[in-house]
């Protein structure tokens, strides 16, 4: 089952995903693939979010892909 959960200092409701891409600027979005096989993290490109991730994971493979909303 695809899910998404939006993490950020404060409250902000978002209509769609879209609206997520349109307006974030320092949160992160964390989706399943459809199968439960991968998890992604979606951030704004050099944020500081982004590296906090990034240095954590080092020990991990990790793939550059593009946000899309669906």
């Amino acid at each position: 089952m695809f899910q998404s959960y939006v993490m950020q200092k404060e409250y902000v409701e978002y209509d769609s995903l879209a609206a997520w891409e349109e307006k974030n600027t320092q949160g992160l979005l964390i989706q399943n693939d459809e199968n439960g096989g991968a998890v992604y993290f979606y951030f704004n490109e050099n944020s500081e979010v982004g590296s906090w991730i990034k240095n954590k994971l080092q020990d991990f493979s990790l793939d550059e892909v593009l946000f899309q909303a669906k």
